[in-house]
């Protein structure tokens, strides 16, 4: 059975959002960028071990070698991908810069600082609510064995 790369989950994760931030480390190397996504990937299996059908997920991450030393299968690609999404939309709510009030310290952008945040807040939260449906087809789709459930067996 073959690895499973981290780079197939950070590829799959940078498909998934737009952020020039990530396209800026990316400029200065692809080994800075993986070091930057691996905090995000370390809390995505984190998340996910609590119902991925790979038991204990966490225990086949190599992180001196940025592998997987399992094949994990695409399912497991794509949901950790997804949930990377969570830690990198709450440092996109946390990012201060934006609100400081660096250009100008008028009504006008005092109101626009509380919009972007407000924008955020409601980002976040719809990524958390994208997550828990994420999660549930997941286990649908992969934990539950629904012909024991035709059985009887519900455990």
């Amino acid at each position: 059975m073959a690895n499973t790369s981290f780079t197939d989950v950070y590829d799959h994760f940078m498909s998934t959002v737009q952020d020039y931030q990530l396209n800026a480390i990316y400029g200065t190397g692809e080994q800075n960028l993986n070091t930057f996504l691996l905090s995000f990937l370390k809390e995505a299996i984190v998340d996910v071990s609590g119902f991925c059908d790979i038991n204990n997920l966490e225990s086949y991450a190599d992180y001196d070698n940025q592998t997987f030393t399992t094949d994990i299968g695409m399912h497991n690609i794509i949901i950790l991908a997804q949930f990377m999404k969570k830690p990198w939309a709450r440092r996109q709510r946390d990012y201060v810069t934006q609100m400081q009030g660096l250009l100008t310290d008028t009504d006008f952008k005092r109101f626009s600082e509380a919009n972007n945040l407000n924008a955020k807040v409601n980002y976040c939260a719809s990524v958390d609510e994208e997550l828990g449906y994420a999660r549930n087809q997941y286990t649908l789709a992969h934990v539950i064995d629904f012909t024991k459930w035709k059985s009887g067996v519900y455990d």
